[in-house]
């Protein structure tokens, strides 16, 4: 999760961090993202927006980001 600004992780809690990290990796392996770059950083944001909408469990993570993605 590189790609969040230190403003932002800041903001979260540990747990919530540790999720975020692994629903982002488990996409870049799945879509083959880099691990910076643009995509990256959309994809990264997208994590937090949906996080702080109340999205907190890894399943229902993974499908709003695949939704997300376009897959």
């Amino acid at each position: 999760m590189d790609a969040l600004s230190s403003h932002i992780v800041a903001e979260l809690q540990e747990d919530e961090i540790d999720l975020l990290r692994t629903v982002f990796g488990r996409l870049c392996t799945e879509y083959k993202i880099a691990t910076q770059g643009e995509q990256t950083e959309h994809l990264a944001r997208f994590l937090v927006k949906e996080l702080r909408r109340g999205v907190r469990d890894e399943d229902s993570l993974l499908d709003a980001a695949r939704l997300f993605h376009g897959g």
